[in-house]
């Protein structure tokens, strides 16, 4: 542990951890906003908290990646930070969920912290500001962001066919933007029905999708509360469409009784890593997986390698280590590999 990721734990984290955590996190986001837009301020940032290391790098879907550490979707969901997120040491960053028009989300309180388990607890309902206002605000970058696509939480999307509509939308918005997409098709916070887990209602996406322009690689978000037989028929189907890879997973169960919402963190890596270990079987390897869900150190990233993943995803790691997050993993990430060849 380094002495920045050691003074935040000890001092700044029990600070941060007594106020709301989703005032932190909207701190955090206009730090990082600032420093998104400020040159200095991305190299100060660079000189601290990057690791880089040739065993580390790998080209993924035509991607190039300095490391395999990514944000996942859900923490930067208005793309304030922009390529702030490769001065904090990432591989590559995702976006959102983004949706075709803006959305309140779900109402406050809605995120939690549960320290003990080192979990938190989501239920923001793809609050975001909507496709057009986050396209005019992310930048043109060589740095790989992802675009994580969703229909609007809304009861304007009332059928299949507005929810394809809404997605669709979003897909072309960002088509000289977005490195790669990724399909949310599993977020446990919506009102409405979640359509896509619905093979036939899927099949329909994918074949309109397949209508669109396939630049950019496109990849799956699948769910970590479904039973193994309906996510071996999503991910059957899917092989069947121009899918890049599989994103596992999404947010996990949570008991709704004491907070809403789903749970991310050290309650969602065994079942994560279970699903990871599955879809790398049923897909024989011939596919990409990006393996997300309780990743807090470098032999938690190794064992999603291990388990299939070409790359890793991780929020909650970040929250309870602090900026330092990624480059520590990085650096022992390394020793990791060099110590087995």
């Amino acid at each position: 542990m380094s002495l920045i990721s050691s003074l935040y734990t000890a001092c700044l984290r029990p600070i941060l951890f007594r106020c709301d955590p989703e005032d932190v996190h909207n701190t955090a986001l206009a730090l990082g906003s600032y420093a998104s837009t400020h040159t200095t301020a991305r190299h100060v940032m660079r000189r601290v908290f990057t690791y880089r290391h040739p065993m580390l790098e790998q080209t993924l879907c035509g991607m190039y990646l300095k490391n395999p550490l990514g944000l996942a979707a859900g923490f930067d969901k208005n793309g304030h930070m922009g390529e702030a997120w490769e001065a904090l040491g990432f591989g590559f960053a995702e976006i959102g969920s983004v949706t075709a028009k803006p959305c309140m989300g779900n109402a406050k309180p809605r995120l939690w912290r549960l320290p003990e388990k080192k979990s938190i607890i989501v239920n923001y309902g793809l609050a975001n500001d909507g496709a057009d206002a986050i396209y005019a605000r992310i930048p043109r970058t060589t740095f790989p962001l992802g675009i994580s696509i969703a229909p609007t939480n809304s009861q304007e999307i009332a059928t299949v066919s507005d929810a394809i509509a809404d997605v669709c939308f979003t897909y072309m918005k960002f088509l000289d933007k977005a490195s790669y997409y990724t399909l949310n098709i599993s977020c446990p916070n919506t009102h409405g029905p979640r359509w896509f887990l619905d093979p036939d209602n899927l099949a329909l996406l994918l074949n309109d999708l397949e209508k669109l322009p396939h630049i950019r690689p496109l990849f799956i978000k699948l769910s970590a509360n479904l039973p193994d037989k309906i996510l071996d028929t999503l991910v059957a189907l899917a092989s069947q469409y121009q899918i890049d890879g599989f994103v596992c997973t999404n947010l996990g169960d949570n008991n709704p009784t004491i907070y809403p919402g789903g749970v991310s963190g050290g309650l969602l890596r065994a079942r994560s890593n279970e699903i990871l270990a599955r879809i790398y079987q049923k897909t024989r390897g011939t596919v990409p997986l990006i393996g997300v869900g309780g990743v807090f150190s470098a032999q938690d990233a190794y064992e999603k390698i291990c388990l299939g993943a070409s790359a890793v995803q991780c929020i909650t790691g970040m929250i309870y280590a602090g900026p330092t997050f990624v480059r520590d993993v990085s650096k022992n990430l390394v020793k990791i590999l060099q110590r087995d060849g």
